[in-house]
């Protein structure tokens, strides 16, 4: 699925309040059961954003 760069910054903007800027761009890494599931970088914005969100989740 492709979304204009726009889309997922007006989703953290209002999930969130303030103002969302692109703060760096960095590989993916993911990790269970000590072995690496996915490496790489985000397809998208929007999976960027999903991404953040899950470890934001995953650490409360």
């Amino acid at each position: 699925m492709e979304v204009s760069a726009s889309e997922p910054r007006k989703a953290v903007e209002s999930r969130y309040g303030g103002t969302a800027v692109l703060a760096d761009a960095l590989p993916i890494k993911e990790i269970g059961d000590g072995k690496t599931r996915h490496r790489g970088g985000s397809r998208s914005p929007l999976d960027a954003v999903r991404a953040a969100i899950v470890a934001e989740h995953r650490t409360k």
